[in-house]
């Protein structure tokens, strides 16, 4: 049954969750079924959007994201050089930017995320110049907005310490990960919480340990 105004709204939202959740299990032909019905929808309403405009805007937006998150996954780990599938994910991600700019700004937390999954992607393209523009910009805007040790914070650092790594950018790369690491213990569960949530964290603050201690030892071996 057709749907109107908010209802097509509220079924092109449901679509893109639909698409994420597709994405996050690699079931990607449904994914990007149910993404491209969900870009289908918002175009079709923008033309008679009114005072859904900038929901419709935003809606598109994540759209975007999420169809740009699709592609990106879909040729992750893959043998064969993807450039242009690439090139079509950060086609999809500057769009997105693009809208959340302006509608929101460019420092709001939503604008970071696409800024710090842009970054990821041209870290994939070895635009590392690129990428770590991403990765400032977004890491300023969380720090900011979520502050200094937020999960998201820590997300960029991890992907920094990574960029800086494939660089043999040594010392850029320990500086990321003592903060980092500095975030995980500042952060650890308090007492009374579960097994898993510990374990989790201990493993998280092991894992930043040594990588850190990697990155160490490369700086001081130059």
């Amino acid at each position: 049954r057709k749907q109107n105004g908010k209802g097509d709204v509220q079924v092109a939202r449901a679509l893109v969750r639909l698409g994420e959740l597709n994405t996050a299990t690699h079931d990607f032909v449904k994914a990007k079924v149910v993404l491209q019905r969900a870009l289908t929808i918002v175009n079709e309403q923008q033309s008679a959007a009114g005072s859904l405009a900038a929901a419709l805007s935003l809606l598109t937006s994540d759209v975007l994201y999420a169809l740009g998150t699709l592609t990106m996954v879909q040729v992750s780990g893959t043998p064969e050089d993807t450039p242009e599938e690439l090139q079509t994910a950060e086609t999809y991600f500057t769009r997105a930017m693009s809208l959340r700019e302006a509608i929101l700004g460019s420092r709001h937390p939503d604008f970071a995320t696409v800024a710090n999954r842009l970054g990821s992607l041209y870290v994939e393209l070895d635009r590392f110049a690129d990428a770590e523009e991403c990765f400032r910009w977004a890491l300023s805007v969380r720090c900011e907005k979520l502050g200094e040790c937020s999960s998201r914070v820590l997300q960029t650092l991890r992907h920094m310490v990574n960029m800086y790594e494939l660089q043999e950018r040594w010392q850029d790369a320990a500086t990321a990960a003592e903060r980092g690491l500095a975030i995980l213990r500042s952060s650890a569960p308090p007492p009374g919480s579960s097994v898993q949530r510990r374990s989790k964290h201990s493993w998280e603050v092991a894992a930043m340990l040594l990588r850190l201690g990697s990155v160490q030892q490369c700086a001081g071996e130059r």
